[in-house]
């Protein structure tokens, strides 16, 4: 997860850069809408709209980056992640106040860009990423203590003598 994190914190900052300025404003401007929408719904939100903050600035923001091979390694820098999630989300579920406080750095990025200033965009994703890792690490230290469900009885552990 480190190792991932790294090169997002490498990669996705520049892949930014690169797509910043061919954004469409309106989607700057429909990213920025859907944060202070969700924003101010705290905590009655969504996993989906917390999903569609996650795709607005690691997905869309980035699209018109001109690298494709560097966007094709991010998005396997996700993988792990998003199946991570949804693997675990039932045991490792993410407090609203991390939540929120993601959205708000979210909120940082968009609104670095809709002033022009991209170099302010890239250095606030970079923290939002190394935030997101810490988090994320926290949340999976956390998986270890958390007691195995019960068998169901028709079946049995393959360890059982």
């Amino acid at each position: 997860l480190r190792n991932l994190y790294q090169l997002r914190c490498l990669l996705e900052p520049a892949a930014l850069l690169d797509s910043a300025p061919k954004v469409p404003p309106s989607e700057i401007d429909q990213a920025w809408r859907r944060l202070k929408t969700t924003i101010a719904r705290f905590p009655m939100v969504s996993s989906a709209d917390l999903d569609r903050l996650e795709h607005d600035l690691h997905g869309t923001l980035l699209a018109n980056c001109a690298n494709k091979p560097l966007l094709r390694v991010l998005d396997q820098t996700r993988l792990l992640i998003i199946a991570t999630r949804y693997i675990f989300d039932d045991y490792l579920s993410i407090s609203m106040a991390i939540s929120k406080q993601s959205a708000l750095e979210h909120l940082r990025v968009v609104e670095c860009l809709r002033a022009g200033d991209h170099a302010g965009a890239g250095a606030a994703l970079n923290e939002h990423l190394r935030k997101s890792l810490d988090h994320w690490i926290h949340r999976l230290e956390s998986l270890s203590l958390v007691r195995e469900p019960a068998m169901p009885g028709f079946l049995a552990s393959a360890d059982a003598d």
